[in-house]
């Protein structure tokens, strides 16, 4: 056995097979209102509603421990055409690798518009999307793109090693591809929150927030980093409590180390038991959708 899958299996664990959501054998037919919400592993989210695909913060090249840690890293070309087929609009939450590391690549693959701080658009450029596909955004913005209505919200990564963000700062616009783990810069960190139709969703793709920036909101579908919130007192309370979502779909709990032909197992210290106790007690009513690798939450339109 490779010696970085051994400590990987010593110091992770399975997710309990029990916990996973399952698609209720009694599911209507899909409606024409509903969104379709496909994990991609990390905190990456295929979105689906009106015929129109986003993507958000797809990371589907995996690089394991050794890759990561000793060599400049790539996107793996073959992962994104095997697990992407196609996307109309790429967003990205910030620039560390396991979240914008293959935006390049599949804009280049699909011809996605992609949305992104000016880190994120660098790195784009430089692992191979067209310029005329990039669009900077910025806290405040609102952009509409189809069916999608996305409003770039001002946030905060959480802090995650020792009280502190990982990679903090802005990344220069880079000569590659091919870049050490600690040239991705976190960048600018949004959260994002989509309309489209009668539905919204919110994504945050690390576990923290800017109470005031998301003041009067709420979501029917929440799509919620949950490693790390340990760094933000009383997280999980309060971002419920914030935005009232109908559901929650956990996310960024897998170790993205491993492959996707290996089981998701739990990163370290995450405690998803833990999570699920802490939306019990949060007063907020709401059913939480733990998917598997490339499993989907079909949200239904009311009215």
């Amino acid at each position: 056995m490779d010696l970085g899958l051994a400590v990987h299996r010593l110091l992770t664990k399975q997710l309990p097979s029990d916990l996973y959501y399952r698609v209720p054998s009694t599911s209507a037919v899909p409606q024409k209102g509903d969104v379709s919400f496909r994990w991609m592993g990390a905190a990456g989210f295929e979105i689906e509603a009106r015929g129109r695909r986003m993507l958000i913060d797809p990371f589907v090249s995996r690089p394991n421990i050794r890759q990561t840690l000793l060599h400049p890293l790539v996107p793996d070309v073959d992962a994104v055409r095997r697990y992407v087929a196609s996307a109309d609009v790429i967003c990205a939450g910030h620039s560390h690798h396991d979240h914008a590391m293959d935006i390049g690549a599949i804009c280049s693959h699909t011809g996605a518009t992609v949305y992104g701080s000016e880190s994120a658009l660098h790195m784009a450029r430089a692992t191979g999307a067209p310029s005329e596909l990039l669009s900077h955004v910025a806290a405040g913005d609102v952009v509409d793109h189809g069916p999608y209505r996305i409003r770039v919200m001002r946030s905060i990564h959480g802090k995650v090693f020792a009280g502190r963000i990982p990679s903090p700062g802005v990344m220069g616009d880079p000569q590659g591809p091919g870049f050490r783990i600690k040239q991705y810069k976190v960048g600018a960190t949004f959260g994002l929150h989509v309309t489209v139709g009668s539905v919204s969703f919110m994504h945050l793709g690390s576990a923290d927030f800017v109470e005031s920036a998301l003041h009067g909101m709420n979501c029917d579908v929440l799509l919620l980093c949950i490693v790390g919130r340990q760094g933000s007192p009383n997280f999980t309370h309060r971002i419920l409590r914030t935005l009232r979502p109908k559901v929650v779909l956990p996310c960024h709990w897998d170790n993205f180390l491993l492959p996707f032909d290996h089981p998701a197992r739990i990163i370290p210290r995450c405690n998803i038991e833990g999570f699920l106790e802490e939306v019990e007690t949060s007063g907020v009513d709401c059913e939480v959708a733990l998917l598997d690798f490339f499993s989907s939450y079909r949200f239904r339109a009311q009215g």
